[in-house]
């Protein structure tokens, strides 16, 4: 784990440093666009996006993706982004709309992860929703993402093959 502090330039420098060193990394980001958010991106191979069903989350995704743009015209191999659909009730006209919205938006979208009493249950049992419910709708929703996920990874890992060929 990496426990360095974010809150200034020099900070995030020291800790994007480790992070490189370490392969694969999954970083969960605050929501909001700052210093921590900024350095993962900025190493970022892939940027998951999750976006709620309302217009504050959309605008939220909005800033996000011109994040990912940002990181894409300073490196070469920019970071794919796969936004995620989430908390969504499909009952809804908003949840019905997300997915639609989200593809205007120009960037992959991966299947929707819906509002789940599962997903609750699971956090508070301290488990992760397959180990607590699996075979359960919401464990269907996530491995639905996984499978989205290795598929936006093995394009990435295709075309820097490519790259480098």
């Amino acid at each position: 784990m990496i426990a360095l502090p974010l809150d200034n330039e020099r900070g995030a420098g020291r800790w994007v440093e480790r992070a490189l060193q370490l392969g694969d990394v999954v970083i969960d980001c605050p929501p909001h666009l700052e210093t921590a958010t900024r350095a993962a991106v900025g190493i970022a191979d892939i940027v998951l996006i999750p976006c709620g069903p309302s217009m504050a989350d959309i605008r939220a995704t909005v800033a996000a993706i011109e994040l990912v743009g940002q990181a894409r015209e300073a490196r070469t191999r920019g970071p794919v982004c796969l936004l995620v659909p989430s908390r969504v009730d499909m009952r809804t006209a908003a949840g019905k709309e997300l997915s639609g919205a989200l593809k205007a938006l120009g960037e992959p979208v991966a299947p929707v992860v819906r509002q789940r009493v599962a997903f609750v249950d699971a956090w508070s049992a301290g488990q992760w929703v397959g180990d607590y419910a699996r075979g359960s709708d919401a464990h269907q929703d996530i491995e639905a993402l996984a499978k989205a996920i290795g598929r936006v990874s093995n394009g990435k890992a295709k075309r820097a093959r490519k790259r480098r060929a």
